[in-house]
Order: C-alpha cells, then sequence, then structure tokens
C-alpha cells in the first residue's frame, strides 16, 4: 500500500480513540505518548494507487 501524503491536520475523534485506547495500557514511555496526544498530527494516509 502506498502513503498517500496530505496536509498535516489534528486526529479525528476516532483516531484519537483509538490512540487513547492503546496507550490506556501501562508500558515504559505510555504516559510520555499520553501526553503528547493534543500535539499530535496526521501527516499520511494509507490507501491505494490505481
Amino acid at each position: 500500500m502506498a502513503r498517500l501524503p496530505i496536509d498535516p491536520r489534528p486526529l479525528n475523534a476516532d483516531e484519537r480513540a483509538v490512540l487513547e485506547n492503546i496507550l490506556s495500557a501501562e508500558f515504559v514511555g505510555a504516559s510520555q505518548l499520553r501526553s503528547q496526544l493534543d500535539r499530535t498530527e496526521v501527516i499520511a494516509v494509507r490507501g491505494f494507487i490505481e
């Protein structure tokens, strides 16, 4: 699959919910990653190029 570049944008509600769910687990570095969610941006999407 190719990456389709896009203008950086904030996470939408569904994307943020997925990351919050993943980061609800306790592991080394999880709290640092959780603290970055408000600054996280989408810089590319996966898709098919025909």
